[in-house]
């Protein structure tokens, strides 16, 4: 399991770890091991700084007895003068990356790093946006996707792939954790641009980020002075910034409005398989966020998103094949929210047997559910 141990509001000196149990005698489990995702300074009990916290899904790798996730970013600085001065004796540096361990003994095998850089203190943000050169919590927390690349000269190579809420997109070789090609998918907001797993099938890697319609998104919504919100954490309480997430009107307001991007990438370079008039390398969705994995199975894609809208895409071009749309609970319970709010879709897919299940629900959503489709033949 991945354990996030900071507090929501005050950033501690706790760290992140991942543990595993032996459940061989399921009534009496126990500890096996715990790697804490940050060294401790030579010779010391102390930990370089805080955070690093390990909160994303797992892939698994069998053959390499690998478990494969990604961690977040400091949430105080590891030492002074970080990053630019030099690194300290004994200092790792393994935030805002994507990670394999040895899932017998929970040594790391591998890392690569995202971002560098990146503190980012919850009590105390600093811009996040698209326009901030530093990277600003820039998590890589959504589960690894694991895939077989076949290349031209006929040699496959085992990778994974793993995005940031950076915006960026990476795939790496499963035996030494090296970059074999990177995209970058959608800008950085301080909501995030890449946070749901990819899907693989049939050599093409499907991925989506989102970011805000204005670039000018994070500055009135997040971190800087006269922001709606001290931070993305505190306005996913709002039903109100929900509402304006999917309020994707041309109003020229810079705080509303969201849209998804979706590729997909050829799995042995990264290069876009889909191509649009203008020049367009990917589907935009103007609904708001997606916070949840994509999909694909029989030919077809699938994307949830935050404005309660669900995306069926034609895996080949990319064409939009059906879509459906939860409740609007502003008009259901009258919340006096000006605009639509829908039923958020905050938790992808699940494809079964020519069946599809939609769960429904999202922060604060006073409703939910699950919606089961039947795929039908030929789409």
């Amino acid at each position: 399991m991945d354990v996030i141990v900071n507090d929501a509001v005050v950033q501690g000196g706790a760290v992140g770890m991942i543990v595993a149990l032996d459940i061989t005698d399921p009534l009496h489990p126990k500890e096996l091991w715990r790697t804490p995702t940050v060294t401790t300074k030579p010779g010391t009990d102390e930990m370089f700084g805080s955070g690093v916290s390990a909160g994303s899904g797992f892939a698994f790798d069998l053959k390499r007895g690998l478990i494969l996730g990604g961690t977040g970013q400091w949430t105080s600085p590891p030492y002074d003068g970080y990053p630019e001065s030099p690194q300290p004796a004994g200092f790792i540096d393994r935030s805002d990356s994507l990670w394999a361990i040895d899932y017998r003994t929970g040594k790391f095998v591998w890392f690569n790093q995202f971002h560098n850089g990146d503190v980012f203190n919850l009590s105390a943000p600093e811009p996040s946006g698209p326009n901030n050169p530093v990277y600003r919590d820039a998590d890589v927390l959504s589960p690894p996707v694991l895939f077989t690349a076949k290349f031209k000269h006929g040699k496959n190579r085992d990778l994974a792939g793993n995005g940031s809420k950076g915006g960026l997109f990476r795939a790496v070789d499963r035996d030494t954790g090296a970059t074999v090609w990177e995209r970058e998918i959608s800008k950085r907001t301080g909501l995030g641009g890449i946070q749901a797993g990819a899907a693989y099938a049939d050599g093409s890697v499907f991925v989506a980020g989102f970011e805000g319609i204005d670039d000018g998104f994070s500055d009135a919504n997040f971190n800087a002075p006269g922001s709606r919100y001290l931070n993305a954490f505190f306005a996913t309480f709002s039903p109100a910034f929900w509402a304006d997430v999917e309020d994707v009107s041309a109003d020229s307001d810079p705080a509303t409005g969201m849209r998804v991007k979706v590729y997909s990438l050829d799995a042995a370079t990264g290069k876009s398989n889909w191509h649009f008039d203008g020049g367009k390398d990917y589907v935009e969705l103007l609904a708001g966020a997606a916070l949840r994995h994509v999909s694909t199975a029989n030919g077809l894609v699938y994307v949830t998103t935050t404005a309660g809208k669900l995306f069926v895409l034609d895996a080949k071009n990319g064409d939009i094949l059906f879509t459906d749309q939860t409740r609007d609970l502003n008009a259901l319970f009258g919340l006096g929210l000006g605009k639509p709010h829908h039923v958020a879709l905050d938790a992808g897919t699940v494809i079964s047997n020519g069946m599809v299940y939609v769960p429904s629900g999202g922060q604060n959503n006073p409703s939910g559910g699950i919606t089961a489709y039947k795929v039908k033949k030929g789409h």
